[in-house]
Formats: C-alpha cells, structure tokens, sequence
C-alpha cells in the first residue's frame, strides 16, 4: 500500500463516488478521514480493505479457469461416442437407476348407504350444509338413495352419483361440487374390489384420455 495522504478529489475517483457522498460517509458512517486546515486527508490503507483477509483452510478449486474450444469438442465427442479413458469412465445403467418407485391407482370407492352411516351424515350436514329452510336436502336424498338401491355397500361410485344426479333433477335440488364433495367424504370408504372412480367422461377430441387419473 501506498503510505501517503490522498485528497478528497483521489479518494472519490479510487472509491467511484462524488464529493458529497464522500462527505455524508465523514459525517453519517465514520469514514476513516483526517482534517488538516481546510482540506481532507485520507490514508489508502485505512478505506482499502481489499487486503482484509485469511485463507481457507480448504482449496476450493481454480476460481480463473474456462474451457477451451478443444476442451468443449473433446467432452462433446466422448457424449456422442462414450469411450473409456483416463479422464472419461462409463458406469453401468444401474447405477442411475431408481430404488424406490411410486405407483399411481385409481381411486375405487363403496358408498355405504347403511341407516348407522345415514344418522352420521345428517349429524355432518346439519353442520355444514343448511339449505334455505334451514336443513340440508342431502339426507333425504341419501334416504331415498337407500330405499331404492339398498343399504350396501355398493362397489360403483360412479353409478351412486349418476343416481344422485336423477334424484336431485326430480326433486329440485342443487347438487353443487360442495355437495358432491361431501357424499363423497361422508358415505364412502375406499375398497380394493370397487370399481375405479371417474373423475370426467370427455367427449372424444375433446381431451387426451388419462385412465390413470380418471379422465376418459
């Protein structure tokens, strides 16, 4: 380092500010300075911090190297053409591969129609869904779902809700995805041997079929 004053016109142009900040860090941040007469000092070694500092203990690589054009067709080259050198080794697909994988199923719900089941779901919706005249429709529905295909449990959920549909076309109510949501919720169980539920039917053309998920 330099050991001599700079002036205030040299410490600007090393530090690449104006005068005034310059002056707002004197006055406002304590930057180092030294007033003689009417001018400001400044000693290099007291702003400069650059040479503030210890080396790691640990090497972390070269920071100041790049690829040449060689370097980048010779990695492309053994890419296309994988050859075993010094510098290139080829491991097995087994050691990529996947441990654990995770297998998609369709949903398959049993609506259970039960009168034990019932009293519950009316309990749920006197809670959660009070329609107009202040009760739900949804147990009524689920009663005479009951009375007309059994207490259960029916292995289509499909078909339960195309029932629930019919139902509440001839009786006025308004099956809104809430609704639905909620038979769902309270009157079915997930069973292995029923059949998968289908989220939506799409017309053909209309939407790629994904059997996966439901949409077919």
């Amino acid at each position: 380092m330099e050991d001599r004053w700079l002036s205030i016109t040299e410490i600007c142009t090393y530090l690449g500010v104006s005068n005034d900040t310059v002056y707002k860090w004197i006055d406002k941040r304590g930057l180092p300075a030294h007033r003689m007469g009417r001018l400001w000092k400044f000693k290099k070694d007291e702003i400069d911090a650059t040479e503030w500092f210890l080396p790691l203990r640990r090497n972390l690589g070269k920071k100041n190297c790049e690829f040449s054009e060689e370097h980048i067709r010779a990695i492309c080259d053994l890419v296309v053409n994988p050859v075993e050198t010094d510098k290139s080794k080829i491991f097995p697909n087994e050691a990529f591969g996947y441990w654990k994988v995770t297998v998609d199923r369709p949903l398959r719900l049993a609506v259970d129609l039960s009168p034990a089941r019932l009293e519950r779901f009316e309990r749920t919706c006197a809670k959660v869904d009070v329609g107009a005249n202040g009760r739900s429709p949804l147990p009524y529905l689920a009663r005479r779902l009951a009375d007309t295909l059994g207490a259960g449990p029916h292995l289509d959920f499909n078909t339960f809700m195309d029932a629930c549909d019919a139902d509440a076309d001839k009786h006025g109510v308004k099956l809104t995805a809430k609704r639905k949501k909620l038979l769902q919720s309270e009157l079915c169980d997930t069973r292995e041997n029923a059949a998968p539920v289908l989220k939506k039917v799409h017309k053909p053309g209309k939407a790629t079929p994904d059997p996966i998920h439901g949409l077919l």
